[in-house]
């Protein structure tokens, strides 16, 4: 891959690595948003049941208390204000009655029984009874006891409760169901503010032995008092509106465990049967997990961080690939440099007239130039891959005697690590001519500095230098042999003599 590709798929990484890291980042947090806001509708439902089931565990113990002040009332005919008033004191009924206003017995009173009920009622204090409000039937289901006695609930003493259509409707239908009975949202007679009145009645119908009716046993619940403290510690990150019926009213709201939650981000609506009626719950919340108002934003400070973090390691990345560049660009000059040079040096290495072989530590040859091949007549292919102990590479001595292996100058320089110097060696070509060469062979060492990595042998063709020299030795022994010569220096000492001089004279040259 050339610069150019490369400098071309480097430079989208870094937009790989942001774009990557920023998308992973939204996902994450994305992620996170749905798995908080999924734990959040599932801790908030959880809440919802455990509410519902709190209301309704409330609702039931409070009934079974109710039924047995029922079971009180069934085992005697006679039962007195008094005797009322002991048994709901022994039994703690108002103690364990929780949101109670007030715990009574109503028997049926009609024209046939009412001068009896009310002279009972004289007997017991109450001297100026009358039944309210009037009725032109003059009959119903009137409060005869109620406890605890407190001035507000003397109020409902003599109550014709089926004048209200409600009540009237709540004790038919405990009568058909033969079960204890909620009535509707109704006001009570003992409330003096409209949020004491916004409460219902439970009831527990009576029969007598033959199975007429005889009357209710009823407890007046104030819905605020009940259910104030149904969430306890607060351990449930949920508040609840309570409505009577099925649909959800202002007019119809029981209670509000929370009036003033405003921002609320969940809700939930449950209609249940309770007694004989049905009631919806409507439950809100403004937050369903304890998770403060910071941590909400965690997984947008998660995004941003991620998102940083991609853009800081694809600048960095960025970073790395402009040096990477840079270290490439410098390289491919420094090859096109070095390739130029070794050109130069491989242009310089055949054009000089000295031959040049370079010889490895295993003593074959790696490389030769023009000359050498020259000299020693062969082609590069039949000199490089080459032994230098090759027979056909064998140097003769000027004597003629041939020069073993370990005398040659390179195996020499190989193994001693020394240079060898001005070694004359001849050199015979295949069609048997004989070349004269001048050899040195220069050790390399390894990088290590304590071996010898290769060697370098020079030589130059000195056949002519040679024969020239042999020549005139052979002219000077001739001129010595037949020519009187004699040189003297300015004192008259003879300083050289020819051998016919000496011949002539009949002296020896030491002599003269």
């Amino acid at each position: 891959m050339n610069l150019v590709k490369r400098v071309a798929v480097s430079s989208f990484l870094p937009w790989i690595i942001a774009f990557g890291g920023i998308l992973l980042a939204t996902v994450l947090a994305l992620k996170s948003i749905m798995w908080i806001d999924t734990y959040e509708k599932e801790r908030f439902k959880t809440a919802t049941k455990q509410i519902t089931n709190l209301v309704q565990k409330r609702l039931e113990s409070n009934v079974q208390l109710l039924c047995s002040a029922a079971a009180f009332m069934r085992s005697s005919n006679d039962v007195s204000q008094q005797d009322w008033r002991e048994f709901t004191l022994s039994q703690g009924l108002l103690e364990h009655f929780e949101g109670i206003q007030g715990i009574g017995y109503a028997p049926w009173v009609d024209p046939h029984n009412v001068a009896d009920f009310l002279a009972q009622k004289q007997r017991e204090g109450f001297d100026s009874l009358r039944i309210f409000p009037p009725s032109l039937l003059n009959e119903g289901y009137v409060i005869s006891y109620i406890e605890p006695f407190s001035e507000q609930n003397k109020k409902a003493v003599g109550f014709n409760m089926s004048t209200e259509p409600v009540r009237t409707q709540a004790i038919l239908e405990a009568f058909k169901r033969k079960k204890p009975t909620f009535s509707a949202k109704i006001e009570l007679i003992q409330g003096d503010t409209p949020e004491e009145k916004a409460d219902f009645v439970v009831y527990i119908p009576l029969f007598d032995q033959e199975k007429w009716l005889r009357g209710v046993v009823f407890a007046g619940m104030k819905v605020k008092t009940l259910f104030e403290g149904v969430l306890g510690a607060r351990y449930l990150k949920a508040d609840f509106e309570l409505y009577d019926g099925e649909r959800v009213h202002p007019s119809r709201k029981l209670y509000d465990s929370n009036p003033a939650l405003d921002n609320i981000r969940l809700h939930y609506q449950e209609t249940i049967d309770v007694y004989g009626r049905q009631w919806t719950f409507h439950f809100k919340s403004s937050e369903a997990v304890e998770m403060g108002e910071w941590n909400r934003f965690l997984p947008w400070i998660g995004l941003f961080l991620g998102s940083l973090l991609a853009i800081l390691l694809a600048l960095w990345v960025n970073s790395l690939q402009k040096t990477r560049q840079d270290a490439y660009r410098i390289v491919e000059k420094m090859t096109k440099q070095l390739a130029q040079s070794e050109a130069e040096l491989r242009s310089v290495f055949q054009a000089i007239q000295e031959g040049i072989l370079v010889v490895n530590k295993e003593g074959e040859v790696t490389q030769c130039n023009l000359a050498a091949q020259e000299i020693w007549g062969a082609t590069a292919e039949e000199i490089v891959g080459s032994k230098n102990t090759h027979p056909k590479w064998a140097a003769i001595y000027e004597d003629g005697s041939v020069f073993k292996n370990e005398e040659c100058p390179a195996s020499k320089a190989l193994k001693t690590g020394e240079t060898q110097k001005n070694i004359l060696m001849g050199i015979r070509h295949q069609d048997g001519s004989l070349v004269w060469v001048m050899t040195n062979a220069q050790p390399i060492l390894s990088n290590d500095f304590e071996s010898v990595g290769a060697v370098v042998v020079t030589f130059n063709d000195v056949t002519a230098f040679r024969n020239s020299k042999l020549e005139l030795e052979r002219y000077k022994k001739l001129v010595d042999a037949n020519v009187i010569i004699s040189t003297t220096n300015l004192d008259g000492d003879i300083t050289q003599v020819s051998e016919a001089f000496c011949n002539i004279s009949g002296y020896t040259k030491q002599e003269l």
